[in-house]
């Protein structure tokens, strides 16, 4: 079974340009300042723990009468994925419901993002599918769907856009990123709160987040 892709926790002492071999991180604390004005030590996977991610959710449901030969085709699009979208379509046979064809769908979308640096999982109950995108990135992934004949796809919201998400991002390369004439450095493996904003940004100059 695919598995959400995932980052250890931990960052590099170093810069973007010398890392590190990711399988070596250990898992670094990092100094964050509490109420009581004191210098505390917080390890990226407390961090996590104290601001959970949250995910991003939209669904698509598959209704009305199936024929063989119907072709149901849901496409999910986001930057983070390979060309900006990923499209999963599938030809009803005979014995096919709109459970099974939800059933398959959810399959292969499983299959196709397997080792892709992406958190994405979908879910199939009835005949409906459950796009979950976890954290804010998700946010910026909208779904579509097509069906043919007696069949139908009811977007949950109309508009297919995923929202909810929340948290940290996590990042799974070191690298630089110029915002508003600052330069910041960001490591592998380490966990940032940052505005929708600079999400945006960076995910519009394809930056090694999730």
């Amino acid at each position: 079974m695919p598995t959400t892709f995932r980052v250890p926790l931990g960052y590099p002492r170093n810069d973007p340009q010398q890392p590190q071999n990711p399988t070596l991180l250990p898992n670094f604390d990092r100094h964050y300042a509490s109420g009581n004005g004191t210098i505390d030590l917080k390890s990226p996977q407390r961090y996590l723990e104290d601001t959970p991610r949250v995910d991003a959710t939209a669904s698509v449901t598959l209704g009305g009468t199936v024929a063989s030969g119907d072709v149901t085709s849901i496409t999910v699009t986001h930057l983070a994925l390979p060309n900006g979208a990923l499209t999963e379509s599938y030809t009803a046979t005979g014995t096919d419901t709109v459970d099974t064809i939800a059933e398959e769908l959810a399959t292969q979308f499983l299959e196709a993002i397997d080792g892709l640096t992406v958190a994405l999982q979908v879910l199939p109950v009835g005949g409906q599918l459950t796009f979950n995108w976890e954290g804010p990135i998700g946010n910026s992934a909208v779904l579509s769907a097509t069906v043919q004949n007696a069949m139908t796809a009811t977007l949950s919201p109309v508009s297919g856009a995923l929202s909810g998400g929340s948290g940290p991002i996590l990042v799974y390369s070191n690298f630089t990123f110029f915002n508003n004439n600052v330069t910041s450095n960001y490591w592998y493996g380490r966990p940032y709160s940052l505005g929708s904003d600079v999400i945006g940004k960076m995910l519009t100059q394809g930056m090694p987040i999730y």
